[in-house]
């Protein structure tokens, strides 16, 4: 089950992958536009390519640094081995997303321009398609290190979930690095260029903003394209990686090491990819450039991807969710057949089986046995509430509803009757 669930994980992070590499070919197919627009185009495609060369070099000594300490601090026994290499995997692939994007968003720049000139919804699709090409290598890269690593971890070092979420969370830290680079060079830069460009041009110069004549134009357009977009693609890989990481890390401590509960997230985040790819398809407009009418068109892929991947994990979660309590249920059974396993009002219609835990914590926990719970007596409630209320952190009225529901008892004191 474990192989079938990385499988998966790594099959979306292939579609993903593949349908960014359909797409960037899609869109450098579109015509460069005049000899003008394919001059600017180039300026800024080579100022853009000279500045991240320029990063990326101070970059890589940083890593390398850093990879050294962390195998210091490995081989003193602070660390394991795995977090040196997952600190370089997850800055590399960081960096390699948003370069990615980079590359492709100042090829699509003139592209874009000379569509526009047939029609609105041309220019669109192009500029949208090319956007989607870096949305979906980052999607596409991070699944891939996931999915890599947790292979490597959970089938070749046989670890537990605990130790694997533990080693994984440390290439969320080197995208997180990579990340503040990439994010805060290019901000400084495109700011400082934005400046520069107004201060020359229209306030010495006296020419319109954003003027070819300005040479400091194109470098406000280059800061643009390594900041916006090259800092953007790096940042967003940190931010989704992370969260399916953390999650994972949840599942594994809310569920007691269950893997299913650890490759929930990575199912999840494989679905998303097909649900976003279905949702490109339905960005369109027509030729009105109302900015109402071109969000609309942008919403429409957005809500339609949202509401299929909504639909997904209800069911997803619902089964999985069911699968990890039932299973936790049965074996509590097993240690302790004497409690009670006729399912009973509200938790008959959700869980059922969390009847089962609720009374193993009146058993193990609180000096009311279950057999008292059952009574149908406010006393009780009350005094099991109490109790119970020290150790779940918990508002008093949930704990007392709980045991209203179980024992059928309503206690006025505390809360007010709530009816299904």
């Amino acid at each position: 089950m474990e192989k079938v669930l990385v499988l998966l994980t790594f099959l979306g992070s292939v579609i993903a992958l593949v349908f960014a590499l359909v797409t960037a070919k899609k869109v450098l197919k579109f015509e460069e536009g005049t000899p003008l627009m394919q001059k600017i185009s180039a300026s800024i495609r080579e100022g853009a390519n000279a500045y991240l060369k320029r990063q990326y070099t101070i970059v890589a000594i940083f890593f390398a640094c850093m990879f050294v300490v962390l195998c210091i601090m490995a081989a003193t026994g602070l660390l394991t081995w795995f977090v040196p290499f997952a600190f370089v995997t997850g800055g590399f692939f960081s960096g390699l997303s948003g370069f990615i994007g980079m590359r492709i968003a100042t090829k699509a720049n003139c592209r874009t321009a000379n569509a526009c000139r047939t029609s609105l919804n041309r220019g669109l699709r192009v500029a949208f398609s090319a956007g989607s090409v870096m949305g979906f290598t980052v999607v596409g890269l991070g699944l891939l290190d996931i999915s890599i690593w947790f292979t490597l971890l959970k089938f070749v070092f046989k670890l537990d979930p605990s130790a694997i979420t533990s080693a994984m969370l440390t290439f969320g830290m080197g995208a997180s690095s990579m990340a503040l680079f990439a994010r805060v060079g290019g901000g400084i830069y495109t700011k400082a260029a934005d400046v520069g460009a107004d201060l020359v041009g229209k306030v010495e110069a006296g020419i319109p903003e954003d003027d070819p004549r300005n040479p400091a134009v194109i470098a406000d357009n280059v800061g643009d394209n390594v900041g916006d977009v090259a800092g953007m693609g790096a940042d967003l890989y940190e931010s989704y990686v992370g969260s399916i990481i953390s999650a994972s890390a949840l599942g594994v401590a809310a569920f007691g090491g269950e893997l299913k509960a650890m490759a929930l997230p990575m199912i999840m985040a494989a679905l998303g990819i097909l649900a976003s790819i279905i949702g490109t398809f339905f960005v369109r407009t027509g030729e009105s450039t109302d900015q109402r009418t071109l969000l609309s068109a942008l919403r429409r892929g957005t809500n339609l991807s949202a509401l299929i991947i909504a639909v997904a994990a209800f069911f997803l979660i619902g089964s999985k969710v069911r699968a990890i309590i039932g299973t936790g249920a049965q074996q509590l059974y097993k240690v302790n057949p004497l409690i009670p396993h006729r399912p009973c009002g509200f938790f008959k219609r959700a869980f059922g089986h969390y009847r089962l835990a609720f009374f193993q914590i009146a058993r193990d926990f609180t000096t009311i046995s279950h057999t008292e719970i059952l009574r149908t007596d406010n006393a009780h409630v009350t005094q099991f509430a109490q109790e119970l209320i020290e150790l779940v952190p918990c508002h008093i009225g949930d704990i007392v509803f709980l045991c209203q529901r179980l024992s059928g008892v309503r206690c006025q004191r505390f809360c007010r009757p709530l009816n299904f």
